[in-house]
């Protein structure tokens, strides 16, 4: 009898333990098809890397950029001093094309629901994970990534003409960079589009025939001290972009690049055709970072060359040298903003203007550009994809696919 109800128990044991592997294995199975089907329930430091998973290309180019590479030793030769540790890898990774000679998507498809316009903001090509990138990740929707380095506006609207009108698109996202977009709408002498391939052979077959690096002898200009948060950080402008936002708004709103601006994001939005077309705007480093310069000396410093935007007898944007304060450029940096918004507002193409959380993370002590470059680091193409996704999310009038 004993024996019987021992034989009984282990029977019961074995059952409820049969039952509770069966139970786990399901509950494995659930989630995996879960992960499968949602990858974005888990944490994006969980998540399989799609860069990794798909097969390599002839040729793929090894991108290796470091803290000497910065585009700032160009820009502003002798007026940069070097890094601590010029050799200091800030990012390396594969770099991959398509047919086309744009950079290869994370994640590829038959048919883009998003297609992205822009310059080296959008292309960037030593960032792994640009923006459009994020956004796809953000939304997991594929998103096709035809910006440029080197490219403007007219560019972005032969681009849509030639590749980005073969498929029916949900948005068609013009990522705008204030630094240089406004004054390049209308680019003198042009010889004409060169194809992106053409200009990606051309910049591969040029990659060993230069060096980024003039230090020149100092003193130097930058880096500056800014005062972010509880932080004090060194930073690095290009004075260019800074003094293209030192104008009024009828400076932008009477000159004839404004009239272009409005005639390229009219084709593009023609092209677009029943697709949300959204210009995305990017502010430089100096519009988030100029007002943190606490030092009387430093800023004095910064603008002892300062121009400020005026109109020629052409009405065509010029700008000038004119002794300028820090509160009155400060006034001014969103005005490009604004007139450039209201041109969007009145081609009914929708807006968004990364300013806003790019500044939200210097109060924050964050950095998000480079400390010798003019472009966005990892997280700054990362508040850029996530402010452009919230944007799309904020609109599912527009989206067939995207959540």
């Amino acid at each position: 009898m004993k024996e019987q109800a021992t034989r009984k128990r282990l029977r019961n044991w074995a059952v409820n333990l049969g039952m509770g592997l069966g139970g786990i294995a399901l509950a494995l199975l659930l989630v995996q098809g879960l992960i499968a089907v949602f990858p974005r329930v888990l944490p994006r430091f969980l998540r399989p890397d799609p860069y990794t998973q798909r097969s390599p290309r002839p040729d793929d180019i090894e991108v290796v950029y470091t803290a000497g590479d910065g585009d700032l030793f160009v820009a502003q030769p002798g007026s940069v001093a070097p890094p601590p540790d010029p050799e200091e890898v800030l990012t390396q990774f594969g770099l991959s094309f398509d047919e086309d000679g744009f950079r290869r998507p994370i994640v590829e498809a038959d048919s883009y629901s998003i297609v992205t316009l822009g310059d080296s903001f959008t292309d960037d090509g030593h960032q792994p994970v640009p923006w459009p990138d994020v956004l796809a990740d953000e939304l997991n929707v594929p998103v096709r990534n035809l910006g440029f380095q080197g490219y403007g506006p007219e560019d972005y609207a032969a681009v849509m003409s030639r590749y980005g009108t073969d498929e029916g698109h949900d948005w068609v996202i013009v990522g705008y960079f204030e630094g240089n977009d406004f004054i390049t709408s209308i680019v003198d002498d042009r010889e004409g589009f060169t194809l992106p391939g053409v200009a990606r052979q051309a910049l591969m077959a040029a990659r060993g025939e230069y060096t980024t690096r003039d230090y020149g002898e100092g003193p130097w200009k930058y880096p500056v001290d800014m005062k972010l948060g509880n932080r004090t950080v060194p930073l690095s402008l290009f004075e260019f972009y800074l003094w293209f936002l030192n104008g009024e708004p009828e400076v932008y709103e009477n000159s004839l690049e404004l009239a272009a601006l409005g005639d390229h994001l009219a084709s593009i939005k023609a092209d677009a055709g029943d697709a949300c077309v959204l210009l995305a705007y990017f502010p430089a480093k100096a519009h988030v970072y100029f007002p943190y310069i606490e030092d009387p000396a430093a800023q004095a410093s910064v603008l002892s060359g300062a121009h400020e935007l005026t109109l020629d007898a052409d009405n065509r944007v010029e700008a000038v040298l004119a002794p300028t304060t820090g509160e009155e450029i400060i006034d001014r940096l969103d005005n490009q903003s604004m007139v450039v918004s209201a041109l969007a507002e009145d081609l009914g193409i929708h807006f968004v203007d990364v300013t806003g959380p790019l500044e939200q993370a210097a109060e924050r002590g964050e950095e998000t550009y480079y400390v010798y470059d003019t472009h966005w680091n990892a997280y700054g193409h990362e508040i850029a994809g996530r402010a452009v996704a919230d944007h799309v999310r904020s609109h599912p009038e527009c989206s067939s696919q995207t959540p």
